[in-house]
Protein backbone atom coordinates (compact mmCIF):
# COMPACT_ATOMS: atom_id res chain seq x y z
CA UNK A 1 0.00 0.00 0.00
CA UNK A 2 3.01 2.76 0.98
CA UNK A 3 4.37 1.68 -1.95
CA UNK A 4 1.44 2.88 -3.92
CA UNK A 5 0.68 5.61 -2.13
CA UNK A 6 4.88 6.20 -2.83
CA UNK A 7 4.22 5.99 -6.67
CA UNK A 8 1.22 8.07 -6.90
CA UNK A 9 2.97 11.07 -4.60
CA UNK A 10 5.88 10.85 -7.64
CA UNK A 11 3.27 11.15 -10.16
CA UNK A 12 1.82 14.09 -8.82
CA UNK A 13 5.02 15.75 -8.36
CA UNK A 14 6.59 14.93 -11.48
CA UNK A 15 3.07 16.03 -13.18
CA UNK A 16 3.01 19.52 -11.00
CA UNK A 17 6.14 20.05 -12.31
CA UNK A 18 5.68 19.50 -15.91
CA UNK A 19 2.30 21.78 -15.69
CA UNK A 20 4.22 24.62 -14.08
CA UNK A 21 6.84 24.44 -16.71
CA UNK A 22 4.58 24.43 -19.25
CA UNK A 23 2.79 27.43 -18.44
CA UNK A 24 5.91 29.51 -19.83
CA UNK A 25 4.03 28.52 -23.23
CA UNK A 26 0.13 28.73 -22.79
CA UNK A 27 -0.68 32.48 -23.07
CA UNK A 28 -2.12 33.48 -25.98
CA UNK A 29 0.26 35.80 -28.27
CA UNK A 30 -1.47 39.01 -27.91
CA UNK A 31 -1.85 38.29 -23.81
CA UNK A 32 -0.95 42.08 -22.06
CA UNK A 33 1.21 40.66 -19.18
CA UNK A 34 0.96 43.10 -16.13
CA UNK A 35 1.35 42.56 -11.95
CA UNK A 36 0.81 44.61 -9.01
CA UNK A 37 3.50 43.88 -7.67
CA UNK A 38 6.16 45.92 -10.29
CA UNK A 39 8.22 48.31 -8.85
CA UNK A 40 7.84 50.76 -11.72
CA UNK A 41 5.74 51.56 -13.99
CA UNK A 42 6.01 51.46 -17.99
CA UNK A 43 6.16 54.98 -19.95
CA UNK A 44 5.39 55.94 -23.24
CA UNK A 45 7.93 57.40 -25.34
CA UNK A 46 6.29 60.79 -25.62
CA UNK A 47 6.72 61.37 -21.64
CA UNK A 48 10.39 60.36 -22.04
CA UNK A 49 11.08 62.61 -24.67
CA UNK A 50 8.46 65.45 -23.75
CA UNK A 51 11.21 68.52 -23.28
CA UNK A 52 14.10 67.41 -24.85
CA UNK A 53 14.87 64.81 -27.98
CA UNK A 54 15.99 61.00 -26.21
CA UNK A 55 20.03 60.26 -26.57
CA UNK A 56 20.31 56.96 -27.54
CA UNK A 57 23.18 55.58 -24.87
CA UNK A 58 23.23 51.98 -26.09
CA UNK A 59 21.48 49.66 -28.16
CA UNK A 60 21.26 45.48 -28.34
CA UNK A 61 19.42 42.47 -29.76
CA UNK A 62 18.00 39.61 -27.64
CA UNK A 63 19.14 36.54 -27.98
CA UNK A 64 16.70 33.56 -26.29
CA UNK A 65 17.52 31.94 -23.14
CA UNK A 66 16.82 28.91 -21.47
CA UNK A 67 14.52 27.33 -24.17
CA UNK A 68 12.94 30.43 -24.83
CA UNK A 69 12.33 32.81 -28.12
CA UNK A 70 13.51 36.03 -28.01
CA UNK A 71 13.79 38.31 -30.34
CA UNK A 72 14.21 42.06 -31.05
CA UNK A 73 15.54 45.02 -31.08
CA UNK A 74 16.60 47.32 -27.31
CA UNK A 75 17.78 50.70 -26.77
CA UNK A 76 19.03 52.37 -23.70
CA UNK A 77 17.49 56.05 -23.61
CA UNK A 78 18.70 59.08 -21.74
CA UNK A 79 16.18 61.94 -21.73
CA UNK A 80 16.64 65.33 -19.06
CA UNK A 81 18.72 62.46 -16.76
CA UNK A 82 16.37 59.83 -16.60
CA UNK A 83 16.71 56.70 -18.65
CA UNK A 84 14.57 54.12 -20.14
CA UNK A 85 14.59 50.77 -21.61
CA UNK A 86 12.93 51.10 -24.89
CA UNK A 87 11.88 47.48 -26.88
CA UNK A 88 11.46 48.07 -30.63
CA UNK A 89 8.73 47.44 -32.89
CA UNK A 90 10.28 44.04 -33.85
CA UNK A 91 10.69 42.56 -30.28
CA UNK A 92 8.69 39.34 -29.51
CA UNK A 93 9.34 36.49 -26.78
CA UNK A 94 7.40 33.28 -26.95
CA UNK A 95 5.77 33.15 -23.78
CA UNK A 96 6.80 33.01 -19.98
CA UNK A 97 4.37 33.44 -16.95
CA UNK A 98 6.22 36.32 -15.16
CA UNK A 99 8.45 38.27 -17.81
CA UNK A 100 10.34 41.24 -15.88
CA UNK A 101 12.48 43.95 -17.89
CA UNK A 102 15.88 44.57 -15.96
CA UNK A 103 20.09 45.09 -16.88
CA UNK A 104 22.92 42.96 -15.64
CA UNK A 105 26.61 42.87 -15.99
CA UNK A 106 27.23 39.71 -16.91
CA UNK A 107 24.78 38.14 -15.11
CA UNK A 108 20.93 39.31 -13.88
CA UNK A 109 20.55 42.44 -11.12
CA UNK A 110 17.39 41.44 -9.66
CA UNK A 111 18.14 45.33 -8.24
CA UNK A 112 17.66 46.81 -11.61
CA UNK A 113 14.44 45.44 -12.44
CA UNK A 114 12.29 48.44 -14.43
CA UNK A 115 8.79 46.72 -14.33
CA UNK A 116 6.80 43.80 -15.39
CA UNK A 117 6.96 43.27 -19.21
CA UNK A 118 3.97 44.97 -20.81
CA UNK A 119 3.21 43.06 -23.96
CA UNK A 120 4.69 39.59 -26.01
CA UNK A 121 5.06 41.62 -28.88
CA UNK A 122 6.01 44.96 -30.34
CA UNK A 123 7.37 48.20 -28.89
CA UNK A 124 7.14 49.34 -24.74
CA UNK A 125 9.40 51.44 -22.55
CA UNK A 126 10.33 50.74 -19.33
CA UNK A 127 11.72 53.37 -16.70
CA UNK A 128 15.22 52.70 -15.12
CA UNK A 129 14.88 53.16 -11.23
CA UNK A 130 16.32 56.77 -10.63
CA UNK A 131 18.93 54.80 -7.99
CA UNK A 132 20.41 52.91 -10.91
CA UNK A 133 23.11 53.96 -13.10
CA UNK A 134 23.04 52.65 -16.33
CA UNK A 135 26.31 53.13 -17.19
CA UNK A 136 27.43 50.40 -15.18
CA UNK A 137 25.45 47.87 -16.92
CA UNK A 138 26.21 45.63 -20.22
CA UNK A 139 23.22 43.23 -20.86
CA UNK A 140 19.19 44.07 -20.71
CA UNK A 141 17.23 40.87 -19.57
CA UNK A 142 13.92 39.60 -19.90
CA UNK A 143 13.81 37.39 -16.67
CA UNK A 144 11.28 34.97 -15.41
CA UNK A 145 11.11 35.90 -11.56
CA UNK A 146 8.85 33.19 -11.00
CA UNK A 147 11.77 30.22 -12.14
CA UNK A 148 14.22 32.64 -11.53
CA UNK A 149 15.43 32.11 -14.98
CA UNK A 150 16.44 34.27 -18.21
CA UNK A 151 14.12 34.25 -21.29
CA UNK A 152 16.27 36.90 -23.54
CA UNK A 153 19.65 38.63 -22.67
CA UNK A 154 20.57 41.49 -25.12
CA UNK A 155 24.47 42.53 -25.23
CA UNK A 156 24.79 46.09 -25.15
CA UNK A 157 26.93 48.05 -27.20
CA UNK A 158 27.39 51.71 -26.23
CA UNK A 159 26.79 54.69 -28.53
Amino acid sequence: MTSILNRAALALTVTASIMAFSACRTLPKDTVLTSPSAPASPVEVAEVASDSPAAILAEGAFEGRNDHIVTGKVSILESNGKYTIQLADDFSLDNAPDPKVGLGKDGYDAATQAGNLIALTGASSYEVPASINVQDYNEVYIWCEKFDVPLGIAALQTQ
